[in-house]
């Protein structure tokens, strides 16, 4: 993959229509730090051998036909517990110091994690696309956001408050268990990222 940051508009348009230039190996950012915070995101090791994560649906249905069951009705169920959103860019999900109410997880588009000081141009911590999950650590611990969530691409998002993922245990242990399993692989790739980086520190 190769990234293209502070390319003016002009030079856009040229890279554009010249053939064989920008392709599904190019990414084009608006800044150094949107680029920095994409590649973040990314497990560099594995970049070339591991597809990205599949959205939720297919995700979902997936991990359950493994299982050798039947998947009957999954995304009426799957609405039963959550809610389904469609965000236009520059919606903000969650704000940081907010009580993390629901955990969310990405369809189609993408996020920017962020943190914002007055005065100052926002940081960008990091770009989650499809397949993706955020809010799920504040919504098992019930803490406050330490970072704003704004969608950067219009995105498709499905959100679950804890409450109902209690409820989900309770009236769909199959899907609940699926869903687990999800939030708990997204933690695992998180924590997998941040020991990348802690090694690369200390080279």
């Amino acid at each position: 993959i190769v990234g293209l940051s502070n390319v003016s508009p002009q030079i856009r348009k040229v890279l554009q229509h010249q053939s064989g230039i920008l392709t599904d190996k190019t990414r084009v950012f608006e800044d150094l730090d949107e680029a920095v915070a994409w590649f973040d995101g990314k497990d560099l090791e594995t970049f070339d051998t591991v597809a990205d994560p599949l959205p939720l649906i297919e995700s979902l249905y997936q991990s359950l036909k493994s299982q050798g069951n039947p998947v009957v009705d999954l995304e009426s169920r799957v609405n039963r517990f959550m809610q389904h959103l469609n965000m236009e860019a520059g919606a903000v999900l969650l704000n940081e110091g907010d009580l993390v109410e629901y955990v969310y997880f990405i369809e189609a588009g993408e996020v920017s994690v962020q943190t914002i000081r007055p005065g100052k141009t926002p940081k960008i911590l990091r770009i989650q696309g499809a397949g993706t999950v955020f809010g799920e650590i504040g919504i098992y611990t019930r803490d406050r956001a330490t970072a704003t969530v704004v969608v950067s691409k219009d995105a498709e998002l499905y959100r679950m408050s804890a409450d109902v993922l209690s409820r989900l245990e309770k009236e769909d242990p199959e899907l609940s268990i699926v869903v687990h399993r999800l939030i708990a692989t997204t933690l695992g790739r998180k924590l997998k990222q941040v020991n990348y980086a802690l090694v690369a520190l200390h080279e």
